[in-house]
């Protein structure tokens, strides 16, 4: 059975939120989030911090990559050379 993501996620959520939403643990997101593949909080005062949705889904949109690109690169050949040419890895 797949999890499925809670319906109307909030605009601002908490950390613990934000890694459900992402769907990592809250102990991956935060060592993503050190890395910087996740955005910082926002510092709303009185310690409370929150997680845009939004620049939240546009880190998502960033780690899609060749999947939600519209254009339709072949990163694998573009980058890597893979299936072109003299450059290729024989499979």
């Amino acid at each position: 059975m797949v999890d499925r993501p809670k319906a109307g996620w909030p605009r601002l959520m908490s950390e613990a939120d934000a890694a459900e939403y992402v769907g990592v643990s809250l102990r991956q997101f935060r060592y993503e989030r050190d890395r910087g593949l996740w955005p910082k909080p926002k510092n709303r005062g009185a310690r409370i911090n929150t997680y845009d949705r939004n620049e939240l889904d546009d880190a998502v949109d960033r780690l899609g990559g060749a999947v939600n690109d519209p254009e339709g690169i072949d990163l694998d050949k573009e980058i890597f050379s893979l299936g072109t040419g003299t450059n290729s890895i024989s499979r």
